[in-house]
């Protein structure tokens, strides 16, 4: 549902309610967040060097031309997204929760969670 580079006429379901807000911008979800007034919460759990991310990333550059991979530095912009989203949305609507791994899936064994 993601609004790339060629909009959202690649959904499969034109019928398919879809997020009309653009994550990609880094205010994007803090601005739903407030749009929605409460009735919406979001949690953030990763690693800070998730592996698969990484990968899926480099994938995404086969579909995606103007997708350049080289000026992608996943850990910046997952910070920037946190701490503009903890910044601007309102209070008690984000938790997130960063480990110091490349794991994709968190475990009890990962971190003692």
């Amino acid at each position: 549902w993601a609004p790339g580079t060629e909009g959202s006429k690649h959904i499969d379901d034109p019928t398919a309610k879809v997020p009309v807000f653009d994550w990609r911008l880094p205010t994007g979800v803090d601005k739903e967040l407030i749009r929605l007034n409460g009735r919406a919460k979001i949690a953030y759990l990763g690693c800070k060097n998730d592996i698969v991310m990484y990968t899926e990333r480099r994938n995404m550059a086969k579909y995606v031309p103007d997708f350049n991979t080289s000026e992608v530095s996943q850990y910046v912009e997952m910070w920037n997204f946190l701490t503009t989203t903890h910044k601007c949305a309102p209070e008690g609507t984000v938790l997130s929760y960063v480990m110091d791994c490349s794991h994709h899936h968190l475990t009890l064994t990962d971190g003692q969670l």
